[in-house]
């Protein structure tokens, strides 16, 4: 054992296994209570200086300001640049084939070194650009694969685009990281890590572990039935971020509910189903929903939490009439989980606990804004800034 601490009303171990350190927080962290994300600004909509077709990516900088793919716009598929506050900056580049030019289809990454990445997969690479959208160069790369969180960048300026490393079995598809270098070389791939077994009771079928890579190039993953982190990188020291929560179960109703939303959604194909294999919903919620990284290194960790009632909504709102049993009566759901995040520094510190407006999409973060997408009363996009009121905004210094 290496200590114990005090961390405002929080007790932390810091434990010693092998070259493993782990870093277990019971409590609150830093910013003490948890806290509630306040809508400070919404951009869009029909009353709005600023219209979106359809907000399919968007990414925060370092400097916090945020650029945002839309293909569906007035002017087709454009890429544009917001700055801190929301205001509307620039238009990057255009629709096209050619240099600095992007197809009808996007996802961003912000590297490590404050580059802007696109990727760009109608036209087989990734597009660099400053922080403000002036192009530099292009990665090319080969492959079919679609996914989210397609491209990275660390602060070496390599550059990391996630590929199929193998051949899928069943549900298991094994995704790894291409990686280029600053001068645009291929230089080797990123194997996924393995993950630890799935506890007793884990959900069948459901992907139990998520992970992405650091501005350092390190990986962070996570198994998603517990609460611990792993960081690490070839030459680096094991570090295991955990926290002490319980487990939640479903309520009768909610679990039934998910039940009937997952078959009905495998049995019509619709995106990002098991190809038929049936989801069994088990008794006891993922810990883990998601991770993310910022530009600050900050760790923040999408947990679940207590399920919310509201009026029974149908559980798809977009569905092609044409689709397979489209005659069959759509289930309904009258539960939500609330966005909650953990936070943590890339040390193991634990910050605090953040909660987010309901029927917001998080984005990304900086400092104590966050920004996320949602639409209106008339279903329109909207972007939306956000604040966490008493969080401190001061980095701690590089190692």
């Amino acid at each position: 054992q290496v200590g114990v601490a005090a961390q405002g009303s929080a007790h932390v171990e810091r434990l010693r296994h092998g070259d493993t350190t782990i870093v277990r927080t019971t409590g609150d962290g830093v910013w003490g209570a948890p806290k509630v994300a306040v809508v400070v600004k919404s951009i869009g909509g029909e009353d709005g200086d600023h219209s979106f077709g359809r907000l399919q990516s968007v990414a925060v900088q370092g400097d916090g300001s945020v650029v945002i793919f839309d293909p569906k716009g007035d002017a087709g598929a454009t890429i544009d640049l917001f700055d801190k506050t929301g205001a509307f900056v620039k238009r990057i580049g255009r629709n096209g084939a050619g240099p600095g030019e992007y197809g009808d289809d996007a996802d961003f990454g912000v590297a490590g070194n404050g580059s802007l990445l696109v990727w760009d997969p109608r036209n087989g690479r990734v597009n660099s650009y400053s922080r403000v959208g002036a192009f530099r160069h292009s990665y090319v790369f080969g492959g079919g694969l679609y996914s989210g969180d397609m491209v990275h960048g660390d602060t070496a300026g390599n550059v990391y685009v996630r590929i199929l490393t193998g051949p899928a079995v069943g549900n298991d598809w094994p995704i790894g990281f291409l990686r280029f270098d600053a001068a645009g070389a291929m230089r080797d791939t990123i194997q996924p890590p393995v993950f630890e077994p799935p506890l007793p009771g884990a959900q069948s079928g459901r992907k139990m572990g998520e992970w992405t890579l650091m501005a350092d190039g390190r990986i962070l993953s996570a198994t998603t039935d517990r609460f611990a982190l792993l960081l690490h990188g070839p030459g680096r020291a094991v570090l295991r971020i955990e926290r002490v929560v319980a487990p939640l179960e479903y309520q009768d109703q909610e679990r039934a509910e998910l039940q009937a939303e997952s078959d009905y959604a495998i049995g019509i194909g619709a995106p990002g189903t098991y190809s038929g294999t049936r989801l069994i919903i088990s008794r006891f919620k993922p810990t883990i929903r998601e991770i993310d990284v910022d530009a600050e290194r900050r760790i923040w960790v999408q947990r679940s939490a207590v399920g919310e009632r509201i009026p029974p909504v149908p559980v798809f709102s977009r569905l092609s009439p044409n689709r397979p049993n489209a005659n069959q009566p759509m289930p309904m759901k009258s539960f939500r989980t609330p966005t909650v995040y953990d936070v943590f520094r890339d040390d193991g510190t634990f910050l605090g606990e953040v909660r987010f407006p309901p029927k917001i999409e998080i984005s990304g973060f900086s400092g104590d804004t966050v920004w996320g997408t949602t639409t209106d009363a008339d279903d329109q996009p909207l972007l939306v800034q956000m604040r966490i009121p008493g969080v401190s905004t001061a980095a701690p210094p590089h190692r």
